[in-house]
């Protein structure tokens, strides 16, 4: 919806063969990275089995990879357990993610208005995260990790 058909990458895939055959060839092309599936407070399901933050991170890194920004609309995948793990390692230039359950509408609604803000409004991660959060029912749940912290958790 926001960039033309020639600049947006879309794979479904489900185990992490697949990912991994797909990121080695299209990487480098690769700004942001969203994960669209299920998740608990330390993994993310791929192909019925769950993958850990460490495992994850062996796939992706890969030979000349640059730091990524990586969106998750997996249920729980906010927690501590994967979303500091995985925001220290250093593929993950920023994370987005939320700490509850939340319903795929919601989550598409949210990251449409999340990348609305950051790529046609050029607000930076950050303000446009909470942008993003403000304006969609039911996204207070969600959280923004970099480097090992939660930038911005909980609206208060």
């Amino acid at each position: 919806m926001l960039l033309r058909d020639d600049e947006v990458i879309s794979n479904s895939i489900r185990t992490l063969d697949e990912l991994k055959y797909l990121w080695e060839k299209n990487h480098s092309v690769a700004s942001h990275v969203i994960f669209i599936g299920h998740g608990k407070e330390n993994a993310i399901n791929f192909g019925g089995r769950w993958v850990s933050p460490d495992e994850l991170n062996k796939t992706l890194d890969v030979k000349e990879v640059s730091p990524k920004q990586f969106v998750s609309l997996c249920c729980h995948t906010g927690c501590a357990n994967f979303g500091r793990k995985f925001s220290q390692f250093p593929i993950c230039e920023s994370l987005i993610l939320p700490f509850q359950s939340v319903h795929g509408s919601i989550a598409s609604q949210f990251c449409q208005t999340y990348f609305a803000c950051h790529l046609l409004h050029g607000q930076t991660t950050r303000v446009a995260f909470k942008q993003a959060r403000d304006r969609v029912t039911g996204t207070i749940n969600f959280r923004l990790w970099k480097n090992g912290e939660m930038i911005v958790g909980p609206k208060t």
